[in-house]
């Protein structure tokens, strides 16, 4: 189990976490360690809405500002399911 410092609530995609303090959105590694993503800006292109790109089971979302605004702070401890292939 890996647990996260105070203020990452997990997103609608495993292994995404908003940081609430820095309003930044985070993935979660492999290896444990955490990456910022970029934030793209909203324009005419991507419904004038700003976000985050993320891929989850191989197909692209957008987490909207307005999704990421919405969540609060929750729980800390996050349970790592490891997948085992054959």
């Amino acid at each position: 189990m890996i647990l996260l410092p105070k203020g990452f609530v997990e997103t609608c995609c495993a292994g995404y976490f908003w940081n609430i303090k820095r309003k930044q959105l985070y993935s979660l590694k492999k290896a444990g360690t955490l990456t910022a993503l970029k934030h793209v800006s909203g324009n005419s292109w991507n419904n004038g809405e700003g976000g985050y790109y993320v891929s989850h089971q191989g197909r692209k979302y957008k987490l909207n500002d307005s999704y990421l605004a919405k969540l609060t702070e929750g729980t800390e401890e996050f349970p790592v399911h490891h997948r085992y292939y054959k």
